[in-house]
């Protein structure tokens, strides 16, 4: 090859190289561009201090990320100290309690951080909205004064009605439906302050003038009577309730002593007072009495009972028999006649007028391939509809039904050293019966009156 053949043969391969090279550094179809990554640098806030107050308005922190080229503009909030301040996604800060809490981004690419120092001061409450009274029960709505321009929200019972503005500081709910005794709830909230503490007030009659007194029932036995030398008297207490101010059995007080020492007749004083002065009392007599003397006792005079049917109650299903059988509280001859009687519990029919309540109980009447249907009624309750409190002391510290607890706490020891008083749970055992285990006995199977 002559050197101008060889001189013609490098510039075309030189010359192919530089086509291939530019042909791979040109995005063409299907070919994206080389990315090239630019990588974070460090990270600052727009504010290194903040101050908050607690409750009030929150604040949003500008994260700015150097260089503002690069590539990963991702990151994370989070606080030191989320009972102080907490921090959202976006960086937007909010004070909760007094004190200080630090408030930090991160970037994801080289977890780079800044941090603002937050301190928040204690909330400024909004001042206590002020209720025109009194509200009656022929009015249709309620009004009053609050912090000018603030959120007012006025409940009834507990539900909330839609807000409304105090406008030139006064403020006005209506098309309200009130009843005497309803709770009437109102609040405030004044821009960048917490919410007020509620103003309340209850609904009157129509004459707007309360004069009937609360209504104070006893629970339990009256008289009762306590055997002498017993660890003091378990009170079972009372229960008020008024037309216009609700619940009042929490304001009951009581005066009295029981000595269970000494022989005799005891009174205890229950009252209590509504908020419009009007009062309502109630006595009970308490007996420390004698332990009966067993060898005065005679024997052998009282004939069993032969127990008759337990009557059917009414059912739309002619194959069953059906029973509605309740338990509850009453005074029977159990000693011979002329001598005190006793207080038991016993069952009987819940639905026949002119039941017999017994101890022992009635017999069930059953035939064979028919099924009985029974409902049990735990009705130990007094004449007002108040639980009865249990005949013996009970120590709630064992284990046992323990319906104080509620269902988390059910069926276990309890917490209270105090005797026992009510509602008494009760468990059914049918003697001779072919039944499941909640109606044979079973200790969990309780049920208190409704």
């Amino acid at each position: 090859m002559d050197i101008f053949s060889l001189v013609w043969l490098m510039f075309f391969v030189l010359l192919t190289m530089i086509f291939i090279a530019a042909y791979r550094a040109k995005p063409h179809a299907g070919q994206a561009a080389l990315a090239i990554k630019i990588p974070v640098t460090g990270v600052t806030l727009n504010q290194n201090a903040l101050t908050l107050t607690a409750e009030g308005n929150p604040v949003t922190l500008a994260a700015t990320i150097a260089p503002p080229n690069a590539t990963n503009q991702n990151v994370k909030w989070s606080t030191d100290n989320m009972k102080v301040a907490d921090v959202n996604k976006t960086g937007t800060v909010i004070g909760l309690s007094a004190g200080i809490a630090n408030i930090t981004v991160k970037t994801f690419d080289g977890g780079f951080t800044a941090t603002c120092v937050v301190t928040v001061n204690p909330a400024t409450i909004t001042a206590i909205p002020v209720i025109t009274t009194p509200v009656t029960a022929a009015d249709k709505s309620v009004k009053g004064t609050a912090e000018l321009g603030s959120s007012v929200i006025l409940s009834i019972n507990g539900v909330a009605q839609p807000a409304v503005i105090a406008s030139g500081g006064n403020w006005k709910v209506s098309g309200l439906t009130l009843a005497v005794g309803d709770l009437i709830s109102v609040t405030a909230q004044a821009a960048g302050k917490a919410i007020s503490v509620p103003a309340t007030t209850f609904v009157f009659p129509a004459s707007g003038v309360d004069t009937v007194p609360p209504v104070i029932q006893l629970i339990g036995s009256n008289p009762d009577s306590v055997t002498i030398g017993s660890t003091g008297y378990a009170d079972p207490g009372a229960v008020a309730n008024d037309a216009v101010y609700g619940n009042l059995t929490a304001s009951i007080t009581v005066t009295g002593t029981v000595d269970t020492a000494v022989l005799g007749t005891y009174t205890l004083n229950y009252s209590v007072t509504d908020g419009s002065g009007n009062m309502a009392t109630i006595t009970r007599t308490v007996n420390v009495v004698s332990p009966l003397d067993p060898i005065a006792i005679p024997q052998f005079v009282t004939p069993l009972l032969i127990p008759w049917a337990m009557p059917k109650s009414p059912t739309a299903d002619p194959n069953v028999d059906y029973y509605e059988i309740a338990m509850r509280q009453f005074n029977q001859q159990i000693l011979p006649a002329g001598m005190p009687t006793t207080t038991v519990w016993g069952y009987g029919s819940a639905t026949d007028p002119a039941a017999v309540f017994n101890a022992p109980s009635l017999t069930i009447e059953a035939q064979v391939n028919r099924p009985v249907r029974i409902k049990w009624v735990n009705d130990l309750i007094d004449q007002n509809g108040n639980y009865l409190p249990h005949l013996l002391p009970i120590d709630q510290t064992l284990h046992w039904a323990n319906p104080a607890g509620g269902i988390a706490g059910r069926d276990m020891a309890g917490t209270s050293p105090l005797p026992y008083v009510g509602p008494v749970p009760i468990v059914t055992h049918v003697h001779g019966a072919h039944v499941g285990q909640e109606s044979d006995g079973y200790p969990e199977a309780w049920y208190l009156p409704a």
